[in-house]
């Protein structure tokens, strides 16, 4: 019938060409058997989903009352068992045969992950480490040098206590600091189109971040004259670290 067929947004056959068509005709009897078969299977098949679809909603359910016990856990031996439960279970909360289960359950484990992390709960604190200070020697003879190259600005920013109160309990050697004053981050220079030239120096583009936080410096064929970089944009320079 598909060989036969013709038309293109719709397509057609002739009931010439139907009429043609052999099938494979069993007795009567038989076929009301087949019938009855195909339908006791179909409803078996449906029992099935019905059960697979109740397993994964189970699963989904368990695995984010595992994360939020892990993230919750008051103490290292409290977290030491709430992990221990996770990794016993490992196979199970992260079982291919359910991949979309599987694909979310492993994107909140890796948020959790991360979360940990930054609440001193993946490693062991020693009391004996010097905690951060602004006022470290090397951290402010380094902040002065960036100033001077004109790589960074200081910002002088208003507490917000909606922000104040996003703050939770650290670890004891730990601190709450203002992301401005202890990272460097740097804006980028706003060039124009007309300022783009086939060679020189290259520019570093939205288009080279990739979605996965990786660069591809050869996604974009962007560069600016080597003279106009060292008169104006030098301290955008990216450097190593």
């Amino acid at each position: 019938i598909d060989e036969e067929a013709s038309g293109t947004t719709f397509k057609e056959v002739s009931g010439k060409i139907v009429s043609l068509v052999l099938v494979p005709l069993p007795p009567l009897n038989e076929q009301k058997r087949i019938v009855n078969r195909i339908e006791a299977l179909l409803a078996q098949t449906r029992h099935l989903e019905a059960t697979m679809a109740t397993a994964v909603q189970t699963l989904s359910s368990l695995h984010n009352a595992a994360i939020q016990e892990l993230l919750t856990a008051v103490d290292p031996d409290d977290f030491a068992a709430k992990w221990q439960f996770i990794a016993d279970n490992f196979d199970l909360l992260y079982d291919e045969t359910y991949p979309e289960t599987a694909v979310a359950n492993v994107a909140a484990l890796k948020q959790a992950i991360l979360q940990l992390a930054v609440q001193g709960k993946l490693t062991r604190q020693d009391p004996a480490d010097e905690p951060f200070s602004v006022h470290d020697r090397d951290f402010i003879a380094e902040r002065d040098r960036l100033i001077t190259e004109r790589k960074l600005q200081v910002r002088n920013i208003a507490e917000r206590e909606d922000i104040l109160a996003m703050c939770y309990e650290l670890p004891t050697n730990w601190s709450w600091q203002r992301f401005g004053e202890v990272v460097f981050f740097q804006e980028g220079p706003g060039i124009r189109n007309w300022q783009f030239r086939d060679k020189g120096i290259k520019l570093l583009n939205v288009q080279n971040i990739l979605s996965d936080g990786s660069l591809d410096i050869s996604n974009t064929d962007k560069y600016v004259e080597r003279s106009e970089f060292e008169e104006k944009y030098s301290h955008f320079l990216i450097e190593e670290g």
